[in-house]
């Protein structure tokens, strides 16, 4: 089949050097006019009647908003002849160059791949790509994975922790409550400042109905703001 289209639809693609048999047992219709390569879970056009891979089309559809045979794009289900004759195709995991020597028939061939343990997955500490099936053993000996210490709350690499001292949680564990107490103590004046606002608005509205000289002015702020602040020294 000609390569009538130039788009880089999917990077997910099923390309035909990966089937068993190649190009013996790889019919035209087994390929999406797009990305040249396997249908992958396939749509039709019920217009034209072609095939396509249901991401290549959805994509193509939103930069073109016309099927790639010019024609008016209908959606329908992929006829369930080529179902079946794609069910047959046998394929070799995307992963082989990484060691996966799977051959996966075309229907398992996703679930396969989505937990492939050849798949190249990120080390949460140093970012270096490390194979899923040695990624947890990797990660328990990475020096760079972050961890918290239970006493103290402070999180730093694994390398760094190995120098967190007794003296040096105390510390940080003071420098925490220490944290906290001028927080709730900020909030208590906020607290205290908007029930003075709220005395001082009804004297206002009190006044209007008694002498001045009768009032007497409330307030319950001073008090607080003369209490010291804490040290927030580490």
């Amino acid at each position: 089949m000609a390569n009538i289209f130039a788009f880089d639809a999917d990077n997910n693609e099923i390309s035909t050097d990966r089937v068993q048999g190649g190009s013996k047992v790889i019919e035209d219709v087994f390929l999406c006019p797009i990305c040249h390569n396997i249908l992958r879970n396939p749509v039709s056009c019920k217009t034209c009647e072609n095939s396509f891979c249901s991401n290549c089309i959805h994509l193509w559809l939103f930069a073109r908003n016309i099927c790639p045979f010019n024609c008016q794009y209908e959606e329908r289900k992929c006829p369930p002849l080529m179902k079946t004759l794609l069910s047959k195709l046998n394929i070799n995991c995307r992963y082989k160059k990484n060691g996966c020597s799977a051959v996966v028939g075309y229907d398992a061939l996703e679930k396969h791949e989505a937990s492939c343990p050849y798949e190249m997955q990120q080390c949460q500490g140093c970012n270096n790509p490390v194979l899923r099936k040695d990624l947890a053993l990797h990660e328990q000996q990475c020096d760079l994975i972050s961890e918290t210490c239970a006493e103290c709350q402070m999180m730093s690499t694994r390398k760094d922790m190995e120098n967190h001292t007794e003296t040096t949680c105390l510390k940080n564990r003071v420098f925490v409550l220490e944290e906290r107490m001028n927080e709730q103590r900020e909030m208590f004046i906020q607290a205290l400042e908007e029930q003075q606002n709220l005395i001082n608005e009804l004297t206002q509205k009190f006044a209007k109905l008694m002498p001045v000289e009768s009032l007497t002015p409330v307030s319950i702020i001073p008090a607080m703001h003369d209490q010291p602040v804490l040290n927030k020294s580490k």
